[in-house]
């Protein structure tokens, strides 16, 4: 939180003579609070097309929308694969990748897990041992399968589910920064949950006979 509130007030520090071409918005969207702060003359226009595209990503992305394509994935595992859409495909196939990079310390695949303890509704629980040691079978990224030619995927065996929300939220981010590029913004705060990315930011600041240059890249993560 500290890191947060620092970052923020730099922010405000180095941006504020160009408040005129200021737009801030706040939604939800990805399961968190989404926050924009963009300067720019575009500003608002930027701001606008970020967040119907992270509502997109949502759309294709969520295991909570019964429509979307990771519960498509879910409802027919050990059944058969879905074609999905090439945002979806992409992610899930890089989720894989950094799965076995790091050897299933992130595993995509967990969500059944997850939902034992039913987090985020009244029925609130700590599972039982034995429930957890029986669903832990489930967890296995190399259970799966893609078809590059069809852009399918499926899951290997029935009850296993994919959740690719913490993935999913740094491929959006990406996906803002880059829609703040072509709008030509000079400089912005994207906070997706704690997802913190800053936009370049280039000004001189002046303190008595010393003078300073402030710069952040466009993409630092925080």
């Amino acid at each position: 939180m500290i890191v947060i509130i620092i970052v923020i007030l730099f922010f405000i520090f180095v941006t504020g003579k160009i408040e005129k071409h200021e737009a801030t918005r706040s939604s939800y969207a990805l399961g968190t609070l989404i926050n924009l702060r963009a300067n720019g003359n575009k500003a608002k226009m930027a701001i606008d097309k970020a967040l119907e595209r992270l509502n997109q990503i949502d759309d294709r992305m969520s295991a909570f929308k019964e429509s979307s394509d990771i519960s498509k994935i879910n409802f027919n595992a050990g059944n058969k694969g879905k074609k999905v859409n090439n945002d979806t495909y992409f992610v899930v196939k890089k989720a894989i990748e950094y799965s076995k990079v790091l050897e299933g310390t992130f595993d995509p695949t967990i969500r059944p897990l997850v939902k034992l303890w039913s987090i985020g509704t009244k029925e609130e629980k700590v599972p039982e041992k034995s429930q957890i040691e029986k669903t832990l079978k489930l967890v296995n990224y190399n259970d799966v399968i893609f078809d590059d030619k069809n852009n399918s995927i499926m899951l290997k065996h029935d009850k296993q589910a994919l959740d690719v929300g913490g993935i999913a939220k740094g491929f959006a981010a990406d996906e803002v920064r880059d829609i703040f590029y072509q709008y030509n913004i000079k400089s912005a705060l994207i906070d997706l949950g704690g997802n913190i990315l800053l936009l370049e930011v280039r000004k001189t600041v002046q303190l008595g006979k010393l003078e300073f240059k402030t710069h952040l890249s466009l993409g630092e993560n925080l």
